[in-house]
């Protein structure tokens, strides 16, 4: 009787350990925003943000690759998808995971060559 409480409780804990931790939860924790890009700060300090319809700013971290190509779309309107999203010294910090350019024909865009 008391072995089946001490293995109960270890499953529950494991189970709940594994809900709450973040790698056991991926996808959970993200959020999708949508806005204007651009790049905020002074050189060599620049950083790339994007401000949505409603006046958020998001300054935007993650992987170089993803980084390089959003300095590169600065000025359009993009749909990102970001985890991690929180408040650091007054500025909201998003990492992004994954963008896309919307097709929306009201919307300049420029035009890959």
């Amino acid at each position: 009787m008391h072995n089946r409480y001490i293995i109960y409780t270890l499953i529950i804990t494991v189970i709940l350990i594994l809900f709450f931790s973040p790698s056991g939860c991926t996808g959970i924790n993200q959020q999708t925003i949508k806005g204007r890009l651009y790049v905020t700060g002074n050189e060599p300090f620049t950083q790339i943000a994007v401000e949505t319809k409603e006046g958020e700013v998001y300054r935007l971290q993650g992987v170089k690759d993803i980084i390089g190509e959003l300095r590169s779309l600065q000025g359009q309107i993009v749909s990102l998808t970001c985890k991690d999203i929180k408040t650091i010294d007054r500025f909201q910090s998003a990492t992004v995971v994954k963008f896309e350019i919307p097709a929306n024909p009201l919307i300049e865009t420029k035009k890959k060559e």
